[in-house]
């Protein structure tokens, strides 16, 4: 503006353009002459939790002042570190027409909201979050609410089996890149103490059944036996296996026994895994006869025995055992996991509802 007012050669300003030039200042310093910023509020935060992929609340908040053609990305804070919500596959939140945004979020300690706008290279996980500039608009933080919002789970169930405490799962869960709604009713003790998991129909799509233990158990032999797998649906799918929601450098710290043909009646039954599974010598497969069987691994710093045996005897002859010595996880707050769910890749769904009985599960250190 000034340097279109003082043109060259020129001795002095024409009164009008000394006018302008004092309107320009006065404008200025006036906040209506400005462009207005760009601002994210938050209107509804979740409680303050240590985080989990078993708890989940409401946020919500509003962006004031120019955003368009902008995201939100929603983070969560756990373990000291940012993670994206309400999961890395879904990680935009919709900002509405007049500027209000809602989404669900795991429980964390604080949260964040970021502005983004265009193709913005975010990461699931980041020490620290983004700064303002750039692709990046604004970014709010604010620490979690602990008296003003519940969280949208309900409260936990919880099942005494094979002597420890489980926690059943009652919350949406994302499994192979599909979620999967899990029922409290879909898991059960009968009188004898065995434990029953059911896959139920919700409409078109199925509810599945998870328990893990409460405590963590550590390096040792862990034992499950179960009833009669030889029927099951090829698109069921039974997995026992460890798992810990802060170590994904560790690939959360998971290794599993999975009792499903996957979708197609060709396949094998059996297998042991340890994460990655995306490396062949991490994946063994094997059948599994029809009849109950003990299906069982020996964890150890360094290496993990996996063996599966006919019926409920240990020293039974075993029908597979596999010894895994390379990327054994290294024991430390993980928790113990049996899960029933429809394989998430079955090109054919469930065809009925499905059940498991687990007999009993064992540990020893």
């Amino acid at each position: 503006m000034m340097q279109w007012i003082l043109r060259s050669g020129q001795s002095r300003r024409p009164r009008w353009s000394i006018l302008l030039g004092t309107e320009a200042l006065l404008c200025l310093a006036l906040t209506s002459c400005r462009r207005p910023s760009t601002k994210i509020t938050f209107t509804q935060v979740p409680k303050t939790s240590l985080g989990g992929a078993d708890t989940s609340g409401v946020i919500s908040g509003r962006v004031t002042g120019p955003a368009e053609g902008s995201r939100i990305l929603l983070y969560a804070r756990s373990g000291g570190k940012w993670w994206i919500q309400p999961y890395g596959y879904i990680p935009y939140t919709v900002i509405a027409a007049d500027g209000s945004w809602s989404n669900s979020s795991h429980l964390g300690t604080d949260y964040a909201a970021v502005l983004t706008k265009g193709d913005y290279d975010y990461q699931k996980m980041v020490p620290e979050l983004p700064k303002v500039g750039g692709k990046i608009l604004a970014v709010a933080i604010t620490a979690a609410s602990k008296n003003r919002f519940e969280p949208t789970r309900v409260d936990a169930a919880t099942i005494h089996f094979g002597g420890y405490e489980w926690e059943v799962r009652s919350t949406i869960s994302n499994n192979g890149g599909i979620d999967h709604q899990y029922l409290t009713k879909n898991v059960w003790l009968d009188s004898d103490g065995a434990l029953h998991l059911r896959v139920s129909r919700v409409g078109t799509k199925a509810a599945c059944a998870e328990i893990h233990t409460i405590r963590n158990l550590g390096y040792g032999t862990y034992r499950f036996t179960v009833q009669d797998v030889g029927k099951l649906d090829a698109s069921a799918s039974l997995g026992f296996f460890t798992w810990s929601d802060r170590s994904p450098d560790q690939n959360y710290r998971e290794m599993d026994i999975h009792i499903s043909r996957m979708g197609n009646p060709e396949n094998k039954n059996g297998e042991y895994l340890i994460q990655p599974y995306y490396i062949p010598a991490n994946v063994y497969r094997f059948e599994i006869p029809s009849g109950e069987i003990t299906a069982s691994f020996h964890w150890m710093p360094g290496s993990a025995v996996f063996t599966t045996a006919e019926g409920s005897n240990p020293h039974a002859k075993p029908v597979s055992t596999w010894t895994f010595t390379a990327g054994i996880p290294a024991s430390s707050g993980e928790n113990t996991y049996i899960n029933f769910c429809e394989f998430p890749f079955a090109k054919v769904g469930l065809r009925q509802e499905a059940e498991v009985v687990i007999e009993n599960f064992q540990f020893w250190p």
